[in-house]
Formats: structure tokens, sequence, C-alpha cells
């Protein structure tokens, strides 16, 4: 009995205490989980909050990269970790549309994370070479319609956001084209600018610098709104397919349980990472718009990332090994 006794103090104290750390966190280094490769678009995002988030915690913000499986490896380590607010996961709309794609589901992307907030949003950018006799995004979509299955279109790889804004295209308009899957965008860029392929959705960071110096051409960006550093460039909605929308979206989760002062605290800090002029400008030179949102919000616009792509990868029966 006093063993007993004994075992269920010591709970009682460990129950009693948990409130009491979860205020007094962080007191050890913070890690973000980015499940992509070192370089990409995950991990700069993530390197960027993580130097600008460790002043305001009072403690070191590592980054970690977890690859494998369209980002599933990195996202099922942070959804088994302790909910202690010590692992973090920097994530995409891959956290929704992986498990479709590979038919494997280690997580519920809906029950298995704690939200905090949005971080960036980034849309696409239509290239084609400036050879290429279409002159605006209409004429390129009317060439398609004149060849089904015949026009190019470089892809990431198969199952690629790249890729599923294509799949998107195809399902909205009814055109279609011969996808070329590349081993990441830059392949498919110099095969773009050697004239090798039609066209490519490129994520407007990586284009910029192509469509600047007169190397490619953009002809459409798949926001709904044309985007600040390509003014001129008309959207895709607005070239004639009603509500097309492709945006490469990144956000900071955790693990489900987390303690709410701990996600409080991160987000008042992240409200200030993302509202820091000198972080607002990195971002806008990656072609990203810095956005804080509330858990709830950032919940629901992963909600409808996943009404909108898991439905593509269905249509497109698209099965990645």
């Amino acid at each position: 009995m006093r063993k007993q006794a004994r075992w269920m103090m010591a709970v009682l104290a460990a129950i009693l205490a948990f409130p009491a750390a979860a205020q007094d966190w962080p007191t050890k280094p913070v890690k973000i989980v980015a499940p992509f490769a070192a370089g990409g678009n995950v991990d700069v995002t993530a390197r960027i909050v993580a130097e600008n988030l460790q002043p305001l915690l009072g403690q070191p913000v590592i980054v970690e990269n977890k690859t494998g499986a369209g980002a599933m490896i990195g996202s099922e380590a942070v959804a088994r970790a302790a909910p202690d607010g010590y692992t973090l996961l920097m994530t995409s709309a891959s956290l929704t549309n992986s498990p479709a794609l590979f038919g494997r589901y280690p997580y519920d992307w809906q029950k298995d994370f704690a939200f905090i907030t949005a971080v960036s949003f980034q849309p696409l950018v239509v290239l084609v070479n400036p050879s290429n006799p279409a002159k605006d995004f209409k004429a390129l979509l009317d060439a398609a319609k004149r060849e089904p299955g015949k026009v190019t279109m470089g892809t990431a790889g198969a199952g690629s956001f790249t890729h599923l804004a294509g799949l998107l295209l195809e399902q909205r308009t009814g055109v279609t084209f011969e996808a070329v899957h590349y081993r990441g965008t830059a392949p498919g860029l110099a095969d773009l600018m050697a004239n090798q392929i039609a066209f490519q959705f490129e994520p407007i960071a990586t284009a910029l610098p192509l469509v600047n110096d007169g190397r490619l051409k953009a002809l459409a960006v798949t926001s709904l709104e044309r985007a600040p550093s390509l003014p001129n460039v008309p959207t895709v909605a607005e070239s004639g397919v009603a509500g097309y929308e492709a945006i490469n979206l990144l956000g900071l989760i955790g693990p489900a349980g987390m303690p709410a002062p701990v996600i409080e605290k991160l987000s008042a800090a992240m409200k200030k990472v993302l509202g820091d002029p000198k972080v607002v400008e990195k971002f806008v030179g990656l072609g990203t718009e810095a956005r804080f949102t509330t858990s709830q919000a950032f919940f629901e616009i992963m909600r409808t990332q996943a009404e909108t792509w898991i439905p593509v990868i269905r249509a497109a029966n698209l099965k990645l090994q």
C-alpha cells in the first residue's frame, strides 16, 4: 500500500507540476524539423524562423532536416514526439497530400498535430521560353487544345506541387499535357531554357531571376491576386480559368496535446517574427509573403488545401511508391 501511495503521490506531483513547466517553457533548445532537403524552400524558411525566434524565446532554436516519403518521415516523427513544445514541424501541403499520394497514413493530419500559425504563402509562375509563340497564357492553353497531350510540361517530379498544379489545370480546363518529370525543378528549367519542353510551373522565388534577366518569360501566376514582385503578369484566373489557385504555403505545427500556454507563447513570438520588417524583407526576397494566422485559421487553411488537392490526386489516380 505504501508503494502504491508513493506512486500515486509521484503521479499527482507530476500532474501539478506540468502547468508550471508549460508556463516556464522553454528551458532547453527547441527543434524545428524541416521534412525536406537542406537548401530548399522549406529548409530556408525554417532557418529564417529559427534565427529570429531564438532571441524571443531565450533558447537556441535549431533546424533538423528529416527527409523522405514526401515529407512523411519528418511529419510522422513530429506527430510521435513528446507534446512539450520542444519539437516542431515546418510543414507544407505535403502534410495532407503525401498520405494520399503514397496510399499510406502514418498520421492523421487533423488529429495528430497542434496548429500554431501559417508562415508564408508563395504562388507559382507559368514559365515558357521567350521563343515560344504563345504570347499569353490563353494562347498556351489554346495550343494545348489543338494538340491534346502533346504540349510538354516540366515538373519537379511525379506528385510534386508543380505537378499537382498542372493536374489541377488539366482537370479545370479539360486540356491535357505531356508531363515530363524531373528530379527537382532545376533540370526542368535547364531544358526549358534550351527549348526542350514547352512550359513549367515554378515557385516564384526561383522564377524571378530567370524572368528578370530575360532567360524565361512569365505568362501567369497561380495566386488569385497578382504577385507584387510580378505586377504586370496576370493570374491564371484572370487568363480564363476562373477560381484557379495553387499556393505553396508553409506553416508551423507541433504534436497534438501541446499545452495551451506553450502554443500561446509560440503564437505570440511568431506574430512578432512574421511582423518584423527585416523578416518580411527576407521573405520578399524569396518571392514569398510572410503571413501570421491564428491556430484555428491555419487549420482551416490546411483543410481547404486538403479539399483542393486530394480530389486532384484521386481523379488522376496518382500513386507513388
